[in-house]
């Protein structure tokens, strides 16, 4: 029978005195009954999970910029013999480069310094809860290959049970976004903060 943890909703064990995501007794607090809270629910009245998905969304522009700016000055340097001699710019397809691009920027950024400038100047840092790898670092970021894929793998994270600042790809790797300001979040029909 699954038990889940009544502070965090995290997946726990019968033997488990500690829940291993958010550190709570769990022995007398145990409950199979308890079903998590989905991070759509949870994101709608919650300020401070408001605010943390809008420092994402920000350190997600800023990196952007950053990506489309190599990928301009990469294009023009490759392409510049033929804007001096034919007079004309290429006409090329400028999504592949850029999500292949992206796909390499955050992959090597947060792999070797466990953030990117985004989410640096946000102030977010990648952990993971096991040993971090390259290849889970490169599958957490497989979805910014693409926006549409992003968006999706963001909304995965939101509509199904667990920690509501995770993507989907996140969970599958057991990696969190923290935040130097940690935010907490509120139950529905209760005080008690689940973080």
């Amino acid at each position: 029978m699954d038990m889940f943890c009544p502070k965090c909703g995290a997946k726990v064990s019968e033997e488990d005195n500690y829940c291993h995501k958010c550190g709570s007794p769990l022995k007398k607090t145990v409950s199979s009954s308890h079903v998590p809270e989905l991070g759509i629910n949870i994101i709608t009245r919650d300020n401070s999970l408001q605010e943390y998905w809008i420092k994402r969304c920000i350190a997600y522009v800023i990196d952007s910029i950053i990506v489309s700016c190599i990928v301009f000055i990469l294009g023009l340097l490759f392409f510049l013999p033929q804007i001096i001699f034919e007079g004309r710019l290429p006409s090329f397809d400028i999504i592949f480069p850029i999500g292949f691009l992206s796909l390499i920027y955050f992959t090597l950024l947060e792999y070797a310094y466990g953030c990117t400038f985004g989410k640096k100047l946000m102030n977010f840092k990648i952990e993971s809860e096991e040993k971090k790898t390259f290849l889970n670092t490169f599958i957490r970021n497989l979805s910014k290959i693409f926006w549409i894929l992003l968006l999706l793998d963001v909304v995965g994270g939101l509509i199904t049970p667990g920690d509501p600042t995770q993507k989907y790809s996140d969970r599958l790797v057991k990696m969190h976004v923290k935040s130097e300001y940690s935010p907490t979040f509120r139950k529905s029909n209760s005080d008690e903060e689940v973080k």
